[in-house]
């Protein structure tokens, strides 16, 4: 996972400069679990859905062919972007 590798590049750069715990914010970044949050959403108690099926639930356009890496990435990219605008609505409630 690439997040996973710079979190681990940070924090080797922090503690190799010795930087105190409030320079390195990305330690207080809260993760969001987008499987347990569409699991609640959008599955009703199923244990997975298709990249397809969720695309149809959220109504996103479908005119990319699905299986095929870099459209599933756009896919993905947008599913995320609506979690992630319906997030900061809520923080902003």
């Amino acid at each position: 996972m690439i997040y996973t590798f710079y979190l681990h590049v940070l924090n080797g750069e922090a503690q190799r400069h010795q930087w105190p715990a409030e320079r390195c914010f990305w330690q207080q970044i809260q993760l969001i679990d987008l499987a347990a949050i569409l699991k609640m959403d959008a599955l009703n108690g199923k244990a997975m859905v298709s990249l397809r099926s969720l695309v149809g639930l959220l109504g996103l356009r479908r005119e990319l062919p699905f299986h095929e890496a870099q459209n599933d990435v756009e896919y993905i990219n947008r599913v995320l972007q609506i979690y992630a605008l319906d997030a900061n609505q809520n923080l902003l409630q």
